[in-house]
């Protein structure tokens, strides 16, 4: 897990927990039967759930975007972090023959892991979760749903993106810990964007966001969405989809709590 940065959430850990997902999804929930994988496949799925965040620098797209990054300006704004995390994996494997796992594959190998890869990574880009959400579940109800044919990358892409957002279906002990992770990542993005005097993002000011009510946002209208979808070919997933619920109520309980630690900390 080398070129993980040590930030409070995009970390190797975040990346370790996101590949132990996918890992879960495709063995114990039997994706890897349902979509007949081969080894490539479950390969390509592990390696995107681990590289899926790869030099992460701690700051979202719209920050990068916002403050004229060189990232920014490299991939013209359109998914930037997206499209730099594989780029990097890419390059280190290229450019080093002893940690190079695809250089003995054959060529048109080679292209459908590569382009599976990109493609699983991409799709854990939250600007387009909405419309690749609506297309997923149009697929599953069609009645030529192929889950072991022309679906399955979709599925696989599916796969990477719910374990991205997966932690509100774990136990609300777990979940609380990275919720206190993520959003502390956020608002020193946010103390970034005051100094620079650029717009403060969506859950990154420190002095405004009720994490208990962000929460509940969060599971109503991201993760439990994506879920549905998932149970709509991984049926085994159903135990934790009722995680969401129990979740949603603890954070509800303590809505009133953020609150009051917000009034606390208002600057004068």
């Amino acid at each position: 897990m080398k070129g993980y940065l040590d930030n409070p959430y995009h970390s190797k850990v975040h990346a370790q927990d996101v590949a132990q997902t996918c890992n879960f999804l495709l063995s114990k929930c039997k994706f890897i039967e349902i979509g007949q994988l081969d080894e490539q496949d479950i390969a390509c799925v592990l390696i995107a759930g681990a590289i899926h965040d790869y030099g992460h620098p701690g700051l979202t797209n719209a920050f990068l975007i916002n403050s004229r990054n060189e990232l920014a300006l490299t991939y013209n704004d359109q998914s930037v972090l997206e499209m730099y995390h594989p780029s990097q994996c890419f390059k280190i494997a290229w450019g080093n023959q002893k940690v190079n796992i695809f250089e003995n594959l054959q060529f048109h190998k080679y292209r459908r892991i590569r382009e599976s890869i990109i493609l699983m990574v991409l799709s854990t880009d939250m600007a387009h979760h909405a419309s690749e959400l609506a297309i997923t579940n149009s697929r599953i109800a069609a009645p030529d749903f192929e889950p072991n044919g022309k679906d399955k990358q979709r599925l696989m892409d599916l796969i990477v993106h719910s374990s991205d957002v997966s932690n509100p279906t774990k136990s609300f002990e777990i979940y609380k810990q990275w919720t206190e992770k993520v959003l502390a990542e956020f608002w020193l993005q946010g103390d970034k964007e005051r100094d620079l005097g650029l717009p403060i993002s969506y859950l990154c000011n420190r002095f405004t966001t009720n994490t208990a009510e962000a929460q509940v946002g969060f599971i109503d209208y991201v993760v439990k969405p994506t879920f549905a979808c998932v149970l709509g070919f991984l049926p085994a997933y159903e135990p934790f989809f009722q995680n969401l619920d129990k979740n949603k109520a603890k954070w509800q309980e303590l809505i009133e709590y953020y609150k009051q630690q917000l009034a606390s900390i208002q600057p004068k």
